[in-house]
C-alpha cells in the first residue's frame, strides 16, 4: 500500500515537473506611501503556481485586518514599537481566483491601525514589518512570506521584497 501511494505521488511529481510546474508560492512586495488619509502600505502580490487558486478576498494581505501580521517601529534611536489600535473588521467574503503569473495589488491604511504613525513618520521615520500566509478555500497553504519597508525619515527606502515562501502544501503543485 505504501509503495503504491509513493508511485502515485511520484507520477504526479514527474507530470508536474514535465509541465514546468513548481510548488505554488507568492511574491509579496510592499512600498510605503502617503495620501490625504495618512500613511499607507501598498502591496503587490504575484501568484506563482501551475493552477488557478481560489481564495477569499478578505484573506489577501490588504483584505480583512487580521489577514496579515504587521509591526511598526519608530526609528527614533530607541526603536519604539507603535501601539496597534483595536478594530472592527467588516470583511468582504467574496472569492477571488488567483491566476498563475498574474499580479494583484492593494493598500493598507496604517494611520487608522497604529497610534501616532503619522507624527513618527514625519519626525524620524518608521519601519513597517509584515508576515503573511495565504490559505486557499481548499486548504492549500502558501507562506509565510515576510518583509519590511522604511517609511519617512532621512533613510526612506524600500526593503519590501519578500523572501520566497517557506512552507508549501504539496497539493499546490498538483492543482487540487
Amino acid at each position: 500500500m505504501k509503495i503504491s501511494i509513493f508511485v502515485i505521488l511520484l507520477a504526479f511529481s514527474i507530470e508536474s515537473f514535465a509541465q514546468g510546474c513548481v510548488p505554488a508560492r507568492i511574491e509579496l512586495t510592499g512600498k510605503g506611501a502617503t495620501d490625504q488619509s495618512g500613511t499607507l502600505l501598498k502591496f503587490s502580490m504575484k501568484y506563482l503556481g501551475c493552477e488557478p487558486l481560489r481564495v477569499q478576498r478578505e484573506s489577501l494581505p490588504w483584505g480583512a485586518r487580521g489577514a496579515i501580521g504587521l509591526t511598526v517601529i519608530e526609528n527614533n534611536g530607541l526603536q519604539t514599537p507603535l501601539e496597534q489600535l483595536g478594530y472592527i473588521s467588516d470583511p468582504d467574503s467574496d472569492d477571488i481566483e488567483l491566476i498563475p503569473g498574474k499580479e494583484y495589488s492593494g493598500a493598507i491604511g496604517l494611520s487608522t491601525r497604529f497610534r501616532d504613525i503619522d507624527s513618527a513618520r514625519l519626525a524620524s521615520g518608521v519601519t513597517v514589518s509584515w508576515v503573511y500566509t495565504l490559505q486557499s478555500r481548499t486548504g492549500v497553504v502558501i507562506g509565510p512570506v515576510q518583509g519590511s519597508v522604511v517609511i519617512g525619515g532621512s533613510n526612506d527606502q524600500n526593503r519590501g521584497q519578500s523572501a520566497p515562501s517557506l512552507k508549501v502544501d504539496t497539493d499546490a503543485s498538483f492543482g487540487r
